[in-house]
């Protein structure tokens, strides 16, 4: 996590791969923290604003949104499993008991609904919070994460896979991202040494260097359309779609998996099995949990490497993962696209082996997480994604030594939109790359206005004045 002092406000951005391990180790515990931490930023950010009614721009109580996701808790847990006739453990008896009537069936779906509602609702709300901050910072309110997909995102709660935080917070790091960093003198302000103040002063034009530095090497990354991660992802929700209109949504047993394509050993002639069951899903859980995490890495490697190393990457990765159950289970059936998504955490440590980039710190955590997952839970196929990550990780290779990708193909790419310059005309918009005389003047107005003390107006000048 990484703190910024947004125009008096002090938030911080948390890094996507960080934020995936801290999900997965607290789950819905730590989404109410998010809500009530996001919502204190934004409230801290936009608490001197007001608008022409004379409300604040953003009016939020943190404390509630907080309260409504904890509320939304047993919420999904009637709607999952007990009152969703689609739930394979839909049946009289999980609810209560042998007996139990259409009425109390209808009960529990009301009752938890009327628990989830609000929270979905304040999250739209929480939503609508980050455009407005946005709009203050002079930024376009939306990234192309928190448009419409941010709303279809939020039906991935059913599968409790907390899609719309990621682009909450992708956005929100953009947002933050652009303010200066929280130093030790802000932090302690006249209280610290003079010694550790003189230091983080002394310190600042070599951070903010640093920063520019590695803003421009983001910029200059290739944005290629990732063509090939989308058609894998349409690929295997077809793929789904034609096997609940052939064999229902939960396969029973073994004879109905192998009638689906699963892979086995004994393929009896039905080569086609070999690939075919690198895109078949055995659940709605199942399709949603793989395909959340491909879109959220896979696109990230494309649009760095282009589109013909990811074709190469699909293929190695499912014929790996499908070598890997001949040799690890021979006897078992198994299906799903989990061993291609090995190959691609594979392929991304090898990319930025020393995670430096957030293409290596996906990797790297996500391989942990995966490879763990797979040697304790029950029912993965733990060979399958053993020999994913393998082919990944032998495609890094090729693509390091061999393959190369070109530094001067990146601009010959279709790109994604470029981020939206600043306003700086906009109420809170980061003076960052104002001229010193202008922030000077800033300064002895805030002063002036007494939103300064003198020792807080003389410790920020000098910190300008150092800078230059």
């Amino acid at each position: 996590m990484i703190e910024y002092n947004a125009a008096g406000a002090r938030v911080a951005t948390r890094p996507m791969w960080l934020l995936a391990l801290v999900v997965f180790a607290l789950g819905p515990f730590y989404r109410i923290y998010w809500v009530w931490r996001t919502n204190s930023d934004l409230n801290d950010f936009a608490a001197a604003q007001q608008g022409a009614d004379g409300k604040p721009v953003i009016d939020v109580a943190p404390g509630a949104a907080a309260t409504w996701m904890a509320l939304a808790l047993p919420g999904w847990f009637l709607l999952t499993f007990g009152a969703l006739p689609w739930s394979p453990s839909f049946a009289p008896e999980r609810i209560g008991g042998a007996d139990s009537s259409l009425a109390e069936h209808l009960t529990f779906t009301v009752i938890g609904i009327a628990f989830v509602v609000p929270a979905l609702l304040s999250l739209i709300r929480t939503r609508g919070r980050i455009r407005a901050a946005r709009r203050l910072a002079g930024l376009a309110p939306d990234t192309r994460w928190t448009g419409l997909p941010f709303l279809v995102s939020l039906l991935f709660e059913l599968v409790a896979v907390p899609v719309w935080l990621f682009a909450a917070q992708h956005s929100l790091n953009d947002l933050w991202g652009r303010y200066p960093l929280l130093l030790d003198e802000d932090l302690h302000g006249e209280f610290a040494p003079p010694s550790t103040r003189a230091a983080a002063i002394a310190a600042r034009p070599a951070l903010h260097e640093a920063r520019l530095e590695r803003i421009a090497a983001e910029m200059d990354q290739p944005r290629a359309r990732p063509w090939v991660a989308i058609g894998f992802f349409v690929l295997c929700l077809g793929m789904f779609v034609f096997q609940v209109t052939q064999y229902g949504f939960f396969p029973d047993d073994e004879a109905d998996i192998r009638a689906v394509g699963a892979y086995a050993s004994d393929l009896d002639g039905a080569w086609w099995r070999f690939w075919v069951a690198n895109v078949l899903h055995g659940s709605v859980s199942h399709l949603v949990g793989n395909m959340s995490l491909w879109l959220l890495v896979a696109i990230m490697v494309e649009r760095v490497v282009g589109a013909w190393r990811m074709v190469l990457l699909v293929v190695a990765g499912a014929a790996g993962t499908s070598s890997g159950m001949w040799i690890s289970a021979p006897h078992s059936v198994a299906l799903g696209a989990s061993g291609v998504l090995f190959a691609c955490f594979g392929f991304a440590v090898l990319l930025d082996p020393r995670a430096r980039r957030p293409i290596g710190r996906f990797g790297w955590a996500l391989t942990i997480i995966g490879l763990t997952l797979s040697t304790f839970a029950p029912g993965i196929a733990s060979g399958g994604h053993v020999g994913g990550l393998v082919a990944g990780l032998v495609v890094g290779l090729l693509v390091r030594l061999v393959w190369r990708t070109s530094a001067t193909a990146a601009p010959a790419l279709i790109g994604w939109p470029a981020p939206d310059a600043v306003d700086r005309t906009a109420p809170l918009a980061p003076d960052r790359e104002l001229p010193v005389e202008a922030r000077l003047q800033h300064l002895m107005e805030r002063r002036n206005a007494q939103q300064l003390t003198d020792v807080e107006y003389e410790r920020l000048r000098t910190a300008l004045l150092m800078r230059g």
